[in-house]
């Protein structure tokens, strides 16, 4: 299939599937399918300060399994829905540290284990929005 520059603008007007590269004035910027003028399908974003995106898009939404990896070192391996890390996946800190199990619109919940930089478990078990679920909160 033939691949092709979109304007943001003729982007938003085009209808149908198709692939393509949209650009905005910040900087920042998408390569993969579209239908009906929005990322939709597999695709790549860049922002500005050189995050990446490579995943799943519906609808001008990241959702889906997808990679999205951020200049300061950290990343997401996993699903999204709605832009969000939601569902199974895998985050890795600044300092090494890992995070795989369970997400909810963000935030580690759920069944999920953190692991430090060697590779030693710090907790395994139930998580709350983001927190430790434990016998103490």
């Amino acid at each position: 299939m033939e691949s092709k520059v979109l304007s943001k603008e003729n982007a938003l007007r085009s209808k149908g599937k198709e692939n393509g590269e949209q650009k905005w004035p910040d900087g920042s910027r998408y390569i993969g399918e579209f239908f009906d003028g929005q990322p939709n399908g597999q695709g790549t974003y860049f922002w500005p300060d050189g995050d990446k995106y490579v995943g799943q898009w519906v609808l001008g939404v990241r959702s889906g399994l997808g990679i999205h990896t951020r200049t300061n070192g950290t990343s997401y391996i996993g699903e999204f829905l709605d832009n969000k890390p939601h569902g199974q996946g895998t985050y890795i800190g600044i300092d090494g540290s890992t995070y795989v199990g369970n997400w909810e619109m963000g935030e580690q919940h759920g069944e999920g284990t953190l692991t430090d930089k060697t590779g030693k478990v710090t907790y395994s078990g139930k998580w709350d929005m983001g927190k430790p679920k434990n016998f103490f909160n």
